[in-house]
């Protein structure tokens, strides 16, 4: 995997003596778009395993998991990390660091956000594993409270686990954004207008308490600061 010229996967078929370069053009995936699994984070999260029983079909992940047969032409299959429901089947939580299949057949995938087993050579993924383990790191949150000083609701962004909301006697934390979540804030003079913190200076703004937010983050330098 050549993570400097974006992603690619070179093969050898006399033990890395010689090696042979896939074309780009195969990076194609079934769902419409051509895909950078590593998404030029190569240096972070690359993963890539071999099917034990099909030397053929190699299983690579970077900000998603793709299965790509030599023997054919194009990716085969991808996850969403994008997606706001991780018990979907096409689900793995981004960045992944390790593909691994275990002496039966099950193939794990070793996230940011946890542990993702596929018992189908990754067509699909349960996550099972990931219900007992506590995998949100907090980076900062803030508190809306009512007239009287009473919580409302909590939010508070998580490292690689999106900005979350937590509503005031639930124990179950409400992801209301995507990405890298960092510090956040809740305007005391209304309790809805919230800010949301991400990588690279960035600030996230939202009016209604997190339900909707400004389409792209927007720098420090841009005029949102000033509103």
């Amino acid at each position: 995997i050549d993570y400097a010229s974006g992603s690619c996967i070179d093969s050898s078929g006399d033990s890395g003596a010689t090696w042979t370069a896939r074309p780009k053009s195969a990076f194609l995936a079934t769902r419409g778009a051509r895909r950078d699994f590593l998404g030029y984070q190569g240096y972070y999260a690359n993963a890539l395993a071999v099917n034990p029983t099909n030397a053929s079909e190699v299983i690579v992940g970077g900000l998603n998991v793709y299965r790509f047969d030599f023997s054919k032409t194009g990716f085969e299959d991808s996850t969403v990390y994008q997606s706001t429901n991780n018990n979907r089947s096409d689900y793995t939580h981004p960045d992944v660091h390790v593909l691994q299949f275990d002496p039966s057949g099950k193939l794990y995938a070793l996230t940011d956000g946890g542990i993702h087993v596929s018992t189908d050579n990754g067509k699909s993924w349960k996550h099972t594993l990931n219900q007992s383990l506590m995998t949100f790191e907090f980076v900062g949150g803030d508190m809306a409270v009512d007239a009287s000083g009473e919580p409302v609701y909590f939010v508070a962004g998580a490292q690689d686990n999106g900005l979350n909301r937590l509503e005031k006697g639930s124990k179950i934390w409400r992801k209301i954004h995507d990405g890298d979540g960092g510090r956040m804030f809740v305007d005391q003079t209304d309790g809805q207008t919230v800010y949301g913190t991400y990588v690279q200076s960035n600030l996230y703004l939202s009016t209604d308490g997190g339900s909707t937010w400004e389409n792209s983050p927007m720098g420090f330098g841009d005029n949102m600061l000033s509103r």
